[in-house]
């Protein structure tokens, strides 16, 4: 599978994600299927499935359990952070998860809400590719403080 196509909406060329030959990142995803689930929902789900069966061949994926922790939870709700009915909690769920088992190396994410919550309708454009790129946001500060790193594309461009 190939991917070519950049937006001027990301921080990056994401194609370094996809490219299982030529990149270190391995893709983790929760055993109940939310994460799954998320990708085939916000992308053509028959690509989406393809990608995650090219994961597998490759080696570069692995299914983990989350984790509920209420002082993640709490964090999150305190920084604004959509908890209730988004299916981002589950990264996070995961990642922390995959933090006490010494597997995480960090998120990409483009979203706002990881960053910043409370500025995601009103950091548009150019400032807010730019703010992602400066690895700024007081929740990312506190996430990063439970050795969970979340980067925009261009944080992990190598």
């Amino acid at each position: 599978m190939k991917i070519t196509a950049e937006s001027p909406d990301l921080s990056g060329d994401p194609c370094f994600i996809f490219d299982f030959e030529k990149t270190e990142i391995k893709l983790v995803i929760d055993k109940g299927g939310k994460i799954e689930h998320e990708w085939k929902n916000t992308t053509n789900s028959e690509w989406a499935s393809a990608w995650i069966g090219d994961a597998m061949i490759a080696g570069k994926l692995t299914i983990f359990n989350t984790v509920s922790k209420p002082c993640l939870i709490k964090l999150l709700n305190d920084h604004g952070f959509p908890v209730k009915g988004s299916f981002d909690i589950w990264y996070l769920r995961l990642a922390d998860a995959l933090v006490d088992e010494k597997k995480l190396e960090g998120i990409v994410s483009e979203d706002m809400d990881f960053f910043q919550p409370d500025l995601k309708s009103s950091l548009t454009g150019k400032k807010r590719i730019e703010y992602l790129k400066a690895l700024k946001g007081k929740l990312r500060k506190d996430l990063l403080k439970r050795k969970i790193d979340v980067r925009c594309i261009h944080g992990w461009i190598k």
